[in-house]
């Protein structure tokens, strides 16, 4: 069957040639284009002046490569997909329907890039790496290795995303966040701009995480707890399902935060603490480290408990009380 592809023309524009014609071929040694042996090559396909197509590839009925773009061998690139200038595809990968990958981009070797998925300009994806069905990966990203990306993301500008990690479906990632290896991001969630998620940390479901906000390594966080601005959460904590901690506030390291607790802003949560579910501590509290707080317990604003202190169920503490280290409050202070 007679395939036409498209030449760009300075007279012309995008002209229409006969593939198959010794005229043709003729012109894309002129425009240094080439294409591997064994390659398919679909039909209305636009070629760019400079591109390169390695062998035994395979390009999709009007698709378009663009200038000085390189597609490696094996590679597959959809129906109607989009390969910007100067952009590479790397050997075997394999662009879905549709999918635009902008100027600059470079997939790696054996990644998958889901139907009208969009990658930005410059953006890295590393080998093996997958991003499912209308995914949009911002400009001057970097995505790891075998990393796992859900359909319907949104991934800002400027972000890092290292080796190994997950991101779950619609789940949408602020500009310049920089997110760890072996981490696990669950579906529907939000993490703002500039935030830094260290490896190993896992978040759970519809849960949003704050701008610049750090949470360090082995931190697991519950489905629907909202973590405020500029918070930071410490190595090995637990944040609990529908737990809030507020803007500023600091978790100490292998702390644990019941479900839909409240931490205030700016409170500060010491090294080890136990705070039970359904405690409000108000804003600016200090609770000391290895100091336990039972459930439904009310802190006030400003008040100080120290280290090892135990606070008993459903007690009420006021604004600005201190509590020394190693007392224990059985009733409302």
């Amino acid at each position: 069957m007679k395939k036409t592809i498209y030449l760009w023309t300075s007279d012309e524009g995008w002209k229409p040639f006969d593939y198959e014609s010794q005229s043709t071929k003729d012109l894309l040694i002129s425009k240094s284009i080439k294409i591997g042996e064994g390659t398919e090559i679909g039909d209305e396909i636009k070629i760019g002046d400079g591109a390169k197509i390695g062998n035994r590839a395979k390009i999709g009925d009007r698709a378009e490569i663009g200038e000085g773009a390189e597609i490696g061998d094996i590679a597959e690139i959809g129906y109607r997909a989009e390969i910007g200038n100067r952009a590479e595809i790397g050997k075997e990968a394999k662009i879905g329907d549709e999918a635009k990958i902008n100027d600059g981009a470079k997939i790696g070797c054996k990644a998958e890039i889901g139907d009208r998925t969009e990658i930005g300009d410059i953006t890295k994806i590393g080998d093996e790496t997958k991003i499912s069905y209308e995914a949009k990966i911002g400009n001057r990203a970097e995505i790891g290795n075998r990393a796992k990306i859900g359909c319907k993301t949104e991934i800002g500008d400027e972000i890092k995303i290292s080796d190994e990690t997950e991101i779950g479906y619609g789940t949408k990632i602020g500009n310049r966040a920089k997110i760890g290896n072996r981490a696990k991001i669950g579906c529907i969630t939000k993490i703002g701009d500039g935030a830094k998620i260290d490896g190993g940390t896992e978040i759970g479901d519809e849960t949003e995480i704050g701008d610049e906000t750090k949470i360090d390594y082995g931190t697991k966080i519950g489905t629907g707890a909202k973590i405020g601005d500029g918070a930071k959460i410490s190595y090995i904590a637990k944040i609990g399902t529908g737990a809030k901690i507020g803007n500023g506030a600091k978790i100490g390291d292998g702390a644990k935060i019941g479900d839909r607790t409240e931490i205030g802003d700016g409170a500060k949560i010491g090294t080890g603490a136990k705070i039970g579910y359904k405690v409000k501590i108000g804003y600016r509290a200090k609770i000391g480290d290895r100091t336990k707080i039972g459930y439904i317990t009310k802190i006030g604003d400003g008040t100080e408990i120290g280290d090892r202190a135990e606070i008993g169920e459903e007690a009420k503490i006021g604004e600005g009380a201190k509590i020394d280290d190693g007392a224990k409050i059985v009733k409302s202070l």
